[in-house]
């Protein structure tokens, strides 16, 4: 077994560096594959093969800034003993004496001491059990807006965005005020902006339009975005890692209404030096780039890793069946991204006319490939995956090999089955 390490930024396989999870051994050799975290032309000159232009990547003029939704409560009396407001998922119950339940507020002498204590029950901070009950938990979907208290209480969403401005406010019958406005208004999401470009999955090939895609974020706290095309036209943005069949453009931190920090994940497989492509053969992207040579491939992350599994003779050799099968444990946020299988010896003995492979997992032994055949040496073949595969769990990926005759009548024969995966963690 043979692992070929690409970090972002390198050219070739020219690093080294340790590997979490099953992916624990070293290996460097020559230039097989190109990964480069940042495509542009700054960097092609040293790179051969790269993109000579801006495909999907980044474009801060398009980015929007977020905003928190804000409900404002004008108030003109103070409220009475068991008045309600209701701010978010939580109901909140003024009392002249305050009983130890979950959201009870002390009444102030006049109604900016009364919408004090409240604000101060929204983080249950200083006061508990005088300006508001003992019992009180912080609201994490809502806080006080900071301004000072005088005929007015402005509440702000945590969340940034359109999303704040679905956010309950009711005075629930009071008549000690109103909400300016019906309650959560002015939320506007925090968007990412990106050019136009270009992504080849299986056999087709997308036009990705320009645009901005919105991302999740919260007051005072860091939420990474996995920015990425699904086999379609615009891009999408979510905080987990992206499904089965995405390409991921960026990973985006967002915090408050702000980007705090963006790492492109953009990277270019380039066939032309790869003497045994992982599924980069050049009728799989039929429709090269202007100004882009037509042997470079792009679409995959950075940080990819080739993992070689070579079944020869000598394996198969004394199994009393027409099937050998190989199972490779894989370990929880490890992604497919492709399969190829090259036969680089023939196999041969009594009887054996016909050697194929599949990978898959238990219950879909085809899931990665499907009856590939290995018989004859020079034959080299890459499976229609070339997206993300996803492990969610510990998974043993298994190696099927089939021939018409039992395998104990192998003599030679070599294959060299290839895995194209990226791992979470390594090189990010």
């Amino acid at each position: 077994m043979a692992k070929q390490v690409v970090n972002e930024g390198d050219s070739g396989l020219t690093a080294r560096g340790k590997l979490s999870g099953n992916f624990d051994e070293l290996y460097a050799v020559g230039d097989a594959i190109v990964a480069n975290d940042t495509i542009s032309k700054a960097n092609s000159a040293s790179q051969p093969g790269d993109f000579a232009t801006t495909e999907l990547e980044h474009d801060p003029a398009t980015d929007v800034g977020g905003e928190f939704a804000l409900a404002l409560l004008n108030f003109t009396d103070n409220p009475l003993d068991g008045d309600q407001i209701q701010l978010g998922t939580r109901p909140y119950f003024f009392q002249d004496t305050l009983n130890d339940f979950d959201g009870h507020v002390k009444i102030g002498a006049t109604a900016a001491d009364t919408f004090t204590n409240l604000a101060a029950a929204l983080i249950a901070g200083a006061g508990a059990g005088t300006q508001f009950s003992a019992s009180t938990t912080a609201n994490t979907e809502i806080r006080h807006d900071g301004n000072a208290i005088v005929t007015s209480i402005g509440f702000l969403a945590n969340v940034v965005g359109t999303p704040g401005n679905s956010l309950n406010a009711d005075v629930s019958g009071g008549a000690y005020g109103t909400f300016a406005g019906g309650g959560f208004v002015g939320g506007v999401d925090i968007k990412y902006g990106y050019k136009a470009g270009v992504v080849r999955s299986d056999l087709a090939v997308y036009d990705v339009i320009a645009g901005a895609v919105s991302l999740q974020s919260t007051f005072n706290t860091v939420t990474t975005n996995y920015v990425y095309v699904l086999a379609g036209v615009v891009a999408s943005a979510t905080t987990n890692i992206p499904s089965y069949g995405a390409f991921l453009l960026a990973t985006v931190d967002a915090e408050g209404p702000i980007i705090s920090s963006i790492t492109d994940r953009r990277a270019i497989l380039n066939s032309s030096a790869l003497p045994n492509p992982i599924g980069a053969s050049q009728n799989r992207f039929p429709r090269p780039l202007a100004a882009v040579p037509s042997e470079s491939i792009w679409g995959f992350p950075a940080a990819a890793i080739v993992w070689e599994e070579v079944i020869s003779d000598g394996n198969v050799n004394g199994t009393a069946s027409t099937t050998f099968t190989r199972s490779i444990a894989v370990s929880t946020g490890n992604v497919l991204l492709g399969v190829s299988i090259e036969s680089s010896l023939d196999f041969g003995g009594a009887g054996i006319n016909s050697v194929t492979c599949q990978v898959g997992i238990d219950g879909e032994l085809d899931k990665f490939a499907s009856e590939m055949e290995c018989l004859n040496a020079g034959n080299l073949q890459v499976s229609p995956y070339l997206s993300w595969y996803v492990f969610d769990g510990v998974t043993d990926v298994k190696i099927t090999m089939t021939a018409n005759v039992d395998f104990t009548n192998v003599s030679t024969g070599e294959c060299i089955i290839r895995f194209l995966w990226f791992e979470f963690g390594v090189g990010n």
